[in-house]
């Protein structure tokens, strides 16, 4: 169960970063298109490499709030194969505790994936500890990126309107 709670959450950061998952199997993982989806679907096994492309989609803190959700979901029976919705709705709740504190900093990092740009928007919580910090990272959209920019949006409002699936 814990696995395809795994899969779950680590489909929609995929979906959100690469696009779909055959970008992320051929380009990443250095496979078939269909490799992480026969993974997740148990029909195929990864390399340790592979499986190391898959936590690298996380930060240190969001693969701590990815394996809280498998536990909700595979031990609260009404959470049962919703692992990727209490993981996006802690990453959401935690963002806006995050951006009221004095100590959060907010910043954007442009990238490019596979050839296409993806803006990040990273919110780093400090504890004047060297190497201590907590990330959590974003993927938005350049218009938001610029409204934030701009004042236009501030973050409390970005985060507050962030759509959690169910």
């Amino acid at each position: 169960m814990a696995y395809n709670d795994l899969a779950a959450i680590a489909q929609a950061v995929i979906r959100e970063k690469y696009g779909n998952t055959h970008v992320f199997s051929t380009e990443v993982l250095r496979g078939p298109a269909v490799l992480f989806d026969d993974w997740a679907q148990s029909n195929a096994q990864l390399t340790k490499a592979q499986v190391r492309q898959i936590k690298e989609l996380f930060t240190d803190y969001e693969w701590m709030l990815c394996q809280k959700a498998i536990f909700q979901a595979t031990t609260i029976p009404e959470y049962s194969a919703k692992a990727d919705y209490i993981y996006a709705n802690a990453k959401k709740h935690v963002a806006k505790h995050w951006l009221a504190a004095e100590n959060c900093q907010s910043s954007f990092k442009n990238e490019q994936v596979l050839n296409h740009p993806v803006v990040h928007l990273r919110l780093t919580m400090g504890y004047d500890l060297w190497g201590f910090s907590d990330i959590l990272d974003f993927v938005v959209p350049a218009h938001i990126q610029e409204a934030i920019e701009t004042k236009q949006l501030d973050l409390l409002t970005w985060a507050n309107d962030l759509k959690i699936e169910k």
